[in-house]
């Protein structure tokens, strides 16, 4: 099929309850989107920017900030991170877990070995509730068990006291370079 030919396949005129997810509402709901000031959340003094390189890049940004002595990972909910529902999408709430749980697996077997890297073996997560555009949603997650070779991870992600998703997961420690 031609290029010319997708885009008229795209735009015909599909059944009521799948109207909503064809390429013709979907360009819409972009196009609305990008006229929208997309502005990342407020910024403080001590915040620093997550790195969220490569297919993290589409969840941010994500900044890393000390509330009651705890590192608070923030997001704030953007229209490209919405489903059809104008909901916080499922997989960028995956997305988002796997950043927190990551970022404090590294940190943990940063404090064990200096040159040591991480790598997920299980991630899961469940989801609770629903998040709305420009609600900001905090992640946290703290090491529930540690061997040398493996840590356990929880963590939840909340908007206020309001629980979206709860997860765990487990990951293994590797010397760097290490297969």
């Amino acid at each position: 099929m031609r290029r010319r030919d997708l885009r008229l396949t795209c735009l015909l005129p599909l059944p009521l309850p799948v109207r909503a997810f064809s390429c013709a509402a979907r360009r819409e709901r972009l196009d609305k989107g990008a006229s929208d000031p997309s502005l990342p959340p407020e910024v403080f003094m001590s915040s620093t920017q997550v790195d969220t390189s490569g297919f993290g890049a589409y969840a941010g940004p994500v900044r890393r900030v000390q509330r009651d002595g705890q590192d608070v990972f923030t997001f704030e909910i953007a229209p490209h991170h919405l489903n059809g529902a104008d909901r916080l999408h499922g997989g960028m709430m995956m997305t988002l877990a796997a950043i927190v749980l990551g970022q404090v697996a590294k940190d943990a077997a940063a404090a064990k070995q200096p040159d040591a890297e991480v790598r997920p073996l299980s991630v899961n997560c469940d989801f609770v509730s629903a998040g709305e555009k420009g609600e900001e949603v905090e992640g946290r997650a703290e090491v529930t068990r540690a061997t040398r070779t493996v840590l356990f991870i929880s963590g939840d992600l909340r908007v206020g006291s309001r629980i979206l998703m709860t997860a765990t997961g487990v990951y293994a420690i590797k010397e760097k370079g290490a297969a």
